[in-house]
């Protein structure tokens, strides 16, 4: 049994072996096929290339000559693939393993219970999965895409087929990707499928962005299972948006086999290293839109919708289009002259140039726009149609331009009656044969002058752009030439030619005088050459009456009568006329003289000849002074002008005013209406001036009204015959009154009048005021008034007319007890007078209650209102009890309750201050010692509280007291109690310098401590030094010296001072210090540190000299025995003389240190050596500058390799070559490595 149990185990491990060689051998096989495949492969692409690299060999190239060599590749090329469809088939098998020993017993399956073994199921397949894509809703397919780059290529239509990754697919809103994959040994999981959201990259190459993962799954959708055969999957991508994809496919099965698709379908055509990479997968949905079509430079003008240049001009196109090709630009329309004439040759060049147009894309708000420039050359009418498509085949709008360029001037073919082009010939607009309108004068300029206007036929012709109008000008004579404005006939209407223009012109106004300027332009704003014609005047009678002047002069009146229009004077006159006409000028003038229209005394005629035109001449006239002395107002002399121009106008002109001349003075009297034996009035009064004169004029009435106030009013005159009256009021207050006057007729005959009399109105009341000396409170009204010394009342009455005699006064005095007094203010001092004003003093010593009053009647019997004032005069200081302390006075353990009271009869309560403070000054407050604080109109009370048991409750206090009463009576200055609490010892007191520099800080130096103690009473002191909290030593009374000082404002309160003096020699060494002053009962601390030692610093990762780095990080560790307090670090960049060196600086603080005290740095890349400096303090004022140490750095951080070996000055190039044949290497060895792990 042993024997069958060791055979049948042998037997089966045969046949395991067995069955192991089968597998290896199917395995070999497969992998021999594989290898085959690739040597014959191999062999082919050395075959085609060898040629490439060894032309130079002869025998090679004779080889090459012979046809039907270049067979063999393409035999070797068959072998390899019938080798891998023997070897490479899969192969599905599994075998059985059936035994039986030498008895006929057959093996059991442990597995099954059932005889025989069967192995695991395997499978062998050398067929690669199958992928097939197709494009859905595709419109357009180009060999090319239309990226930016390309927008000046031709691209050409593949006529729907795929031939390569390069190509572009274009679909509409319906579209997609279906993708089929066949094979039996995958699952989902193997398939990979990446959709990319590809744009136009703006360097020049395509940008892409991966679609995620979430987004994948809504575009990517596969059938289920149940819609699908066995060993098929179907994804299908579906209703993208507008954008550009790219979808990348790669499966591999579970054998190892890489997809591939059907030998040269569209598919295969986009297999690449086993990935299916699609063409550009646009969907595009929108029209490209022609947004803009204009021209580079401002149109001479725009006549509806076509524009007109003189200069070339520049047409640019902009096109939005994200998928635009220059091919999809065209234009259509038409060339064409000013008369409709076509222009197909030159058209056809348009057409041609737009084919060539140079295009440029950039994007603007995320929009790509397309812009192309085309220049127009050639002068014409153009008209232009602008269409453009896109790569879907969408057509856009179209936009269309209207375009003239015309570079020539216009040409003026016909100018005048005569066809002069350099004189203009004339005629009249109306001729009649029983009138003349035409004067002929032989002037050197102007020769002929007419009462018509002038016209002239003209005729302008401009081939291209046409006669856009004809422009003249009748320029007026002395105007600057240039600047008048021109008049345009524009050539309107619907005419088919607008090559010509042909009119007559006028000028815009009935009457001219000057010349005509002719000339053409055309609508391109051509302007052609001037023609000018020979002066001429034309005028009507509105104009002449508008041009011809004649102004009457004469010498200035004594008076001018503007309404009665009258001159008057009291001498001969002389007149004076002057005769203007700016049109045709001065033929003939006349002056003369008349009274009553009918007596004529002087005329003048003269006839004007010269050789120019006269337009201004000058004549005068005498009147004598004995033929018209008694002219009046009813009987002027009249003065009349006349004048004939060149043209035959008559214009005459009379004077409007007459002239009287009159040689009598006028007579003046004054009256009143009341009058009294005084100078003095109460009331109003009237006076009446009365003048007689022939000629009167109220205008020439000169007043001199004296008095000090001129508010007066003054009546008007009223005149009968020869007698003029006007009557005066005077009605307002003011002195010194008097009427002086002088009266001067129309002809400038004068009288004077001046008044003997004066006389003053007063009706205003005398204002009477009492005030008190060096006092303004006694202004305000109903308020009883304090003093505390004597006073002097000032009484004040001000009126101009002031009578010392009728003041009345009333004053009273109410003393102590009620005792009243009367006091008579007659018997002081007379009164002081200033200005209006007039005062009398009173002085009052006595301590009393006064009533005073007063009132006033002036010269005029104006009394005044009644005043009075009431005030106080008090000189008696408050009365001010302290109790519960004295001054001077120590406490310790007893009730300390101070009391303050003040008493006056008219105190003043709120000015009762009472201020308790420490001998510091600090104030103590109410929480601090409690009081209590009661008062009335006589008394205020303030009581303290006990003063509670605590240590911060002994010192020095100072009670002061502040106090006065209603009238100002105070207290003495300074008003004091001190007294002291010392329940608890002594007070220690420390310089403020030392205190501030020494106290809590930390010193280079070794200070000297001094201080002071205080104390009531005699006390035992000492001083305890700790240093580092070990070394203890007591300092003895050397340091100590005693004193007794006195308060320095009373020099009476004394007490014991001790001075404390501590030298510095008891800190030389290094340390932290406690000082303990102690007393009896307290003590004082002072705390300080001597430190002597800088900052100890140490920077790492700076020891090398060149770092090929962007930037370099080092460290620096600060420690110091005590207190770091900061770090000023310096990177200076450039070391190239005469270049300004860049210093950058950073501030390292405690805060910045981390727990180990280091802080991190870092020096970025320059193209030159950078200097690490430092310079530390720490709290002590102990400093380490890396300059003084050594310790600072020079290094150099760059990337850039010509810069490292300029500075290093020894290049390593076989290094480097040597680091990249390693890189090289190392590179195969792993490929090498890959590939043999991916066979087993």
């Amino acid at each position: 049994m042993d024997l069958s149990m060791r055979g049948l185990k042998e037997m089966r491990e045969e046949l395991n072996a067995d069955l192991l060689r089968r597998i290896a051998y199917l395995t070999k096989g497969q992998l021999m096929g594989e290898i085959l495949f690739y040597i014959f492969l191999l062999s082919s692409i050395v075959y085609l290339m060898v040629g490439k690299v060894y032309k130079s060999i002869v025998c090679i190239k004779e080889f090459r000559k012979k046809k039907s060599i270049w067979i063999l590749p393409f035999i070797l090329l068959g072998i390899a693939g019938l080798v891998w469809n023997t070897y490479g088939c899969p192969v599905k098998a599994a075998s059985m393993l059936e035994n039986e020993d030498t008895a006929g017993n057959h093996a059991i399956s442990a597995e099954t219970g059932k005889e025989g073994a069967e192995s695991e199921e395997f499978i062998i397949d050398n067929s690669a999965p199958k992928l097939t894509v197709n494009y859905e809703g595709v419109l357009n397919i180009m060999d090319k895409d239309s990226a930016i780059w390309n927008i000046n290529e031709t691209l050409h239509n593949n006529e729907g087929k795929v031939t390569s990754s390069q190509n572009q697919i274009f679909c509409g809103k319906e579209n997609g990707i279906s993708i089929c994959i066949e094979e039996d040994n995958i699952v989902p999981e193997d398939i990979e499928i990446k959709l990319y959201r590809m744009s136009y990259g703006r360097k020049g190459q395509w940008e892409q962005e991966e679609v995620s993962e979430s987004d994948i799954n809504k575009k990517i959708i596969r059938l289920k299972e149940n819609q699908q055969s066995q060993g098929i999957f179907f994804y299908a991508i579906k209703n993208l948006e507008d954008g550009h994809y790219r979808v990348k496919i790669h499966c591999t099965d579970k054998a190892g086999n890489v997809m591939e698709a059907e030998r040269n379908s569209e598919t295969d055509k986009c297999i690449h290293d086993g990935w299916y990479e699609s063409p550009i997968y646009t969907v595009d949905t929108v029209s490209p839109i022609i947004t803009e079509v204009f021209c580079d430079q401002y149109p001479v003008r725009k006549k509806e919708d076509r524009q007109y240049f003189k200069n070339a001009p520049e047409i640019i196109i902009r096109i939005q289009e994200e998928n635009f090709n220059k091919a999809n630009f065209s234009v259509d329309g038409k060339m064409f002259y000013a008369d409709g004439k076509s222009m197909e040759k030159e058209w056809r060049t348009l057409k041609e140039q737009a084919g060539h147009l140079q295009w440029k894309s950039y994007y603007k708000d995320g929009i790509r726009m397309n812009e192309a420039r085309m220049k127009v050359a050639i002068e014409a009418n153009h008209t232009i149609l602008f269409q453009s498509t896109d790569g879907a085949v969408h057509k856009g709008n179209q936009k269309e331009l209207k375009i003239t360029y015309d570079a020539k001037k216009p040409e003026i073919i016909y100018t005048g009656q005569n066809n002069q082009k350099e004189q203009l010939v004339f005629r009249p607009e109306i001729q009649k044969e029983e009138k003349n309108f035409f004067t002929f004068r032989r002037y050197p300029f102007f020769r002929y002058f007419s009462i018509k206007r002038i016209c002239a036929s003209i005729q302008v012709r401009d081939e291209v752009s046409g006669v856009e109008n004809l422009n003249y000008m009748f320029v007026p004579y002395g105007s600057d030439d240039g600047r008048e404005e021109w008049s345009v006939l524009k050539n309107e209407g619907e005419k088919q030619n607008l090559s010509e223009l042909t009119t007559i012109v006028l000028p815009a106004q009935q009457n001219f005088k000057g010349y005509l300027k002719v000339y053409g332009q055309d609508y391109s704003g051509n302007v052609g050459g001037i023609v000018k014609s020979k002066g001429m005047v034309s005028e009507d009678e509105q104009l002449h009456e508008q041009v011809s002047k004649i102004s009457l002069k004469i010498p200035e009146a004594a008076f001018t009568d503007e309404k009665e229009k009258l001159n008057y004077y009291n001498k001969a006159v002389f007149v004076e006329a002057v005769f203007e006409d700016e049109q045709s000028g001065i033929c003939k003038t006349s002056l003369c003289g008349k009274v009553n229209n009918k007596e004529m005394h002087d005329s003048s005629i003269v006839v004007w000849d010269a050789e120019d035109t006269v337009y201004r001449k000058r004549q005068r006239l005498t009147l004598e002074e004995k033929s018209f002395r008694y002219s009046d107002s009813d009987h002027p002399i009249m003065i009349q002008g006349s004048m004939t121009d060149n043209a035959g106008h008559i214009s005459e002109e009379v004077l409007e005013q007459g002239i009287i001349i009159d040689t009598e003075k006028p007579v003046i009297k004054v009256e009143y209406d009341r009058n009294n034996q005084t100078e003095y009035y109460n009331t109003e009064r009237k006076a009446r001036v009365i003048v007689k004169e022939r000629n009167f004029r109220p205008e020439l009435v000169k007043w001199d009204i004296k008095g000090s106030n001129q508010e007066y009013h003054m009546g008007e005159w009223k005149t009968t015959e020869d007698i003029h009256t006007c009557e005066i009021y005077f009605d307002k207050d003011g002195e010194d009154y008097a009427i002086n006057l002088s009266v001067t007729d129309r002809a400038g005959n004068k009288s004077e009048w001046k008044d003997r009399e004066y006389f003053t109105i007063d009706k205003t009341l005398p204002e009477v005021s009492i005030a008190i000396e060096n006092n303004t409170d006694y202004e305000k009204e109903n308020q009883l008034l304090y003093f505390k010394t004597d006073k002097t009342v000032v009484f004040c009455i001000k009126d101009k007319n002031f009578d010392e005699h009728k003041v009345e006064y009333d004053i009273r005095a109410i003393k102590a007890a009620n005792k009243r007094k009367q006091i008579d203010a007659h018997n002081t001092e007379s009164y002081v007078r200033n200005g209006e004003k007039h005062y009398k003093y009173l002085t009052l010593k006595e301590e009393a209650h006064y009533y005073i009053q007063m009132r006033c009647t002036d010269k005029a019997g104006n009394v005044s209102e009644k005043k009075k004032i009431e005030f106080i005069i008090d000189k008696t200081v408050p009365n001010i009890t302290i109790k519960g302390v004295k001054n001077e006075a120590v406490y310790e353990d007893r009730v300390i309750m101070p009391e303050v009271i003040c008493e006056d009869k008219y105190l003043d309560a709120d000015s009762v201050k009472v201020y308790l403070l420490k001998a510091s000054g600090e104030p103590v407050s109410k929480e601090g010692w409690n009081y209590e604080r009661t008062e009335d109109k006589r008394k205020v009370q303030i009581q303290w509280e006990n003063l509670r048991q605590n240590k911060s409750k002994d010192g020095i206090y100072q009670l002061f007291i502040k106090a006065n009463d209603i009238a100002g009576n105070k207290i003495k200055d300074n008003y004091k109690v001190v007294f002291r609490v010392n329940r608890w010892g002594a007070d220690f007191i420390l310089n403020h310098k030392i205190k501030e520099s020494i106290d809590g800080h930390y010193l280079r130096e070794e200070p000297n401590i001094i201080l002071k103690e205080r104390c009531v009473k005699q006390t035992k002191s000492r001083v305890i030094i700790l240093k580092d909290n070990e070394e203890r030593r007591t300092l003895k009374g050397e340091y100590v010296k005693e004193s007794i000082i006195a308060d320095k404002k009373s020099e009476k309160y004394g007490w014991y001072e001790k001075s404390y003096n501590i030298k510095k020699e008891n800190f030389a060494e290094e340390g932290e210090y406690l000082v303990t002053i102690q007393e009896d009962s307290k003590e004082k601390k002072i705390h300080f540190v001597i430190d002597k030692t800088p900052p100890a610093v140490h920077i790492s990762n700076l020891e090398k000299d060149i770092y090929e780095e962007e930037e370099h990080n080092f460290t620096i560790g600060i420690m110091d025995n005590y207190a770091f307090e900061k770090m000023e670090l310096y990177i200076e960049k450039s070391t190239i003389p005469l270049h300004k060196k860049k210093v950058h600086k950073f501030i390292i603080k405690p805060e910045d240190l981390d727990k180990n005290h280091m802080v991190n740095q870092k020096i970025t890349e320059d193209t030159a050596y950078q200097t690490i400096h430092y310079i530390a303090w720490d709290k002590a004022g102990n400093k380490l500058d890396s300059n003084d140490n050594g310790d600072t750095r020079k290094c150099l951080v760059t990337t850039n390799k010509p810069v490292k070996e300029y500075y290093k000055n020894n290049p390593k190039s076989q290094i480097i070559m040597g680091i990249v044949i390693a890189a090289t290497v190392f590179t195969s060895g792993c490929i090498a490595f890959y590939n043999r792990k991916k066979h087993k």
